[in-house]
């Protein structure tokens, strides 16, 4: 039998006869095979007439205000107004260029909701009293239009962290730095003009000027460690983490207690560093926003997964109301996120919050050039 019969055997139902009118070999099923795949399918002429679409395709152009089968153009009624004309003009163009494949993307929905969807097919003649049509599926892209959406939002607010970032570090090292290298320099200038130059007025001087140094060196110190953890290396992580919420306890008063196996945690940079910045940004929060009289940090270790947790008793939030206005929230869940992990919030308020971060245990590679030495 050939193709073309076939075909519309297949979609009108009708059983295949073979030539010498003995049983055929096989047969092949009619429409309503295609009415049990899940995806919809469909048929659409150069002009946009629909010569056949399976169940899930009438669910998606909603063809319960038409009639079962809904043929001819009225398909189109489910399609966004603004994406008609190019819809019926991607598929003229593709059958006048020849295109071996065509690929239309275009809302469909309703007036309350429109959803995004992707039409990929091939163009097919067989069927010769009915031109050329194109048959193919449809396959939402709703999800990853939204993800592009965010995505984009993220790197624009990353970027303006960045700049403030830098602004930030710009100002600490004018205000800052600068200004105490200026006055060591004023203090030594000013200790060679002294009259008289008497030893103890030496020693004044150089005592002024070594604790302008000491300073200064806890300025920049802390400074390089905001810009990168290099503890991290020189003791790994759980005491990092130890360190790191003591700091933050002593500086607000908050009581912060951390809890970690006895077993040292020696994962991959990467992940080191993202459970550093994920645990940094949480306490943060935690201090400006939740109000807490406690706050605990824990992390837990397997052969296969990392799983760090941080809870406070303070005030809470709804994650959901939060959305995307935090730029913390987004950063946080994007660093899980592109090692390979999964993260977690859940409050409410009133009821305090709880962030668990899921990541894999990636061991981390011995360096070759041997453990960094000195001082930090």
């Amino acid at each position: 039998m050939s193709l073309n019969r076939r075909l519309r055997t297949a979609t009108s139902g009708a059983p295949p006869r073979s030539s010498g009118g003995a049983s055929p070999a096989y047969a092949l099923p009619g429409r309503d095979v295609f009415d049990v795949v899940p995806v919809p399918i469909w048929m659409i002429g150069v002009q946009g007439t629909l010569w056949y679409g399976n169940r899930a395709w009438h669910r998606l152009t909603a063809a319960e205000r038409f009639s079962e089968r809904q043929t001819g153009v009225g398909w189109l009624e489910a399609v966004h107004q603004d994406d008609r004309h190019k819809t019926l003009a991607a598929l003229r163009a593709a059958a006048a260029k020849r295109r071996r494949w065509i690929e239309i993307e275009l809302r469909v929905g309703s007036t309350d909701t429109w959803r995004s969807w992707s039409l990929t097919g091939a163009p097919y003649s067989g069927l010769s009293h009915e031109g050329l049509m194109f048959v193919g599926t449809a396959h939402e892209t709703t999800a990853a239009r939204e993800a592009d959406v965010r995505l984009r939002d993220l790197g624009a607010r990353l970027v303006t962290a960045q700049e403030a970032e830098r602004t930030r570090i710009a100002r600490e090292l004018h205000d800052d730095l600068a200004q105490r290298v200026a006055l060591l320099a004023a203090k030594l200038g000013l200790a060679g003009d002294r009259r008289p130059f008497t030893a103890k007025h030496v020693r004044e001087d150089l005592a002024a000027a070594s604790k302008i140094l000491r300073e200064l060196s806890v300025s920049i110190h802390t400074l390089s460690h905001e810009l990168h953890p290099s503890k991290l290396r020189l003791l790994g992580l759980s005491p990092t983490l130890r360190s790191l919420c003591q700091e933050i306890s002593g500086g607000c008063e908050m009581p912060i207690h951390f809890a970690a196996d006895d077993d040292p945690v020696d994962v991959a940079d990467e992940i080191a560093l993202c459970v550093y910045r994920v645990t940094q940004e949480a306490l943060q929060n935690a201090v400006k926003h939740s109000g807490a009289g406690r706050v605990d940090v824990a992390l837990v270790a397997t052969p296969s997964q990392l799983t760090l947790r941080i809870a406070d008793n303070g005030c809470g939030f709804d994650p959901a109301a939060c959305g995307d206005a935090g730029i913390g929230l987004l950063t946080m869940r994007e660093r899980v996120e592109l090692v390979g992990g999964h993260l977690h919030i859940a409050s409410e308020r009133g009821g305090g919050t709880l962030l668990e971060a899921i990541l894999p245990y990636v061991p981390r590679t011995p360096d070759l050039a041997g453990p960094a030495h000195g001082r930090d």
